[in-house]
């Protein structure tokens, strides 16, 4: 299963439906997280939508695995669910995955999720969502994620907005190395790049949206783009 290979950082748009997937792929933006529901915080938007996004979407798709809203703790039949719907986003073309999980006492359920990791058709990039801020301990947690297989984190570092933690998102990163990014997640916006990206921040994630529904602002998304191009020289 071929998946498209490119550097991870920089900007990645959160679409929550095609008319965003759309803008994205107009303005060139490098990779979207794709998912439905912004008001449950991004729900696996099921076969139909994915096909249609592979197919107005050229950049790195990355889907959200997350069978209901609400909390982020598992049944057995509910990680089952996961995995299906992991791999019917594969088999439709997408390139990699986002997800997260916490067990009963809030951490990391490592086993669980080597197990889904070892039930997908072969390996995969995959993100671990916000859930990362629930948790008691970021900064081991970042340790784990990276032994553990993942590529990339979104995390505030547990504030409101992520430009309001740049500096431990920034010690996240450089304890992270360059197997694992740390991506600045938590509205963010054009006039928090410089601030993210002296504090060692190099990767960003962002709706670019004011709406109660999530849909980019092509005003928003243009300042961003312009933001990360002038930190970037």
């Amino acid at each position: 299963m071929s998946r498209k290979i490119e550097d991870r950082r920089q900007l990645e748009l959160c679409c929550f439906d095609l008319e965003s997937l759309e803008v994205a792929a107009r303005y060139g933006v490098p990779r979207v997280e794709f998912c439905v529901d912004y008001r449950a915080g991004g729900l696996w938007p099921g076969p139909g939508l994915i096909r249609e996004a592979r197919a107005v979407f050229p950049g790195i798709l990355s889907v959200m695995v997350r069978p209901r809203p609400g909390g982020f703790g598992y049944s057995e039949e509910e990680w089952g669910v996961m995995t299906r719907q992991a791999i019917e986003t594969l088999a439709l073309g997408a390139d990699e995955l986002t997800f997260g999980a916490l067990d009963e006492e809030g951490r990391l359920p490592i086993g669980r999720i080597l197990l889904f990791f070892a039930e997908l058709d072969a390996p995969v990039a995959c993100t671990f969502h916000r859930a990362f801020d629930e948790l008691p301990d970021t900064a081991e947690a970042v340790e784990t994620l990276k032994r553990i297989g993942f590529h990339r984190v979104l995390t505030s570092g547990g504030e409101l907005r992520a430009v309001q933690a740049a500096e431990r998102l920034g010690q996240w990163q450089r304890r992270a190395g360059q197997e694992l990014d740390i991506v600045a997640a938590g509205s963010v916006r054009s006039g928090d790049i410089a601030t993210l990206r002296s504090a060692g921040v190099r990767a960003f994630h962002s709706a670019a949206s004011d709406s109660p529904d999530g849909r980019v602002s092509v005003n928003l998304l243009e300042d961003l783009i312009a933001a990360i191009h002038e930190t970037s020289a």
